[in-house]
């Protein structure tokens, strides 16, 4: 994860990437909106647009690290002989 927002990132990527942040440094029950819209640069507004709540933020966060994770993988291993 960057540690600074590129500016032309979706939004959504980068609710997720500061969401991503402020979970690493807070924990899931620390995780408030109004800290990932400040991280995010964006307002709550739009996260709830993204996201209806904290739970399903958590919950596409935890996919989205999944499949950030498995692409990584996928890298390391391409032309590695099985």
């Amino acid at each position: 994860l960057r540690a600074e927002q590129e500016p032309t990132l979706p939004a959504a990527e980068r609710i997720l990437e500061s969401a991503a942040r402020v979970l690493a440094d807070r924990g899931a029950t620390g995780l408030s909106m109004a800290d990932v819209a400040a991280a995010a640069g964006v307002s709550k507004g739009l996260i709830h647009y993204h996201y209806r709540d904290k739970d399903a933020l958590l919950a596409r966060l935890a996919g989205w690290l999944a499949e950030e994770v498995e692409a990584r993988e996928r890298a390391a291993l391409r032309g590695v002989a099985p």
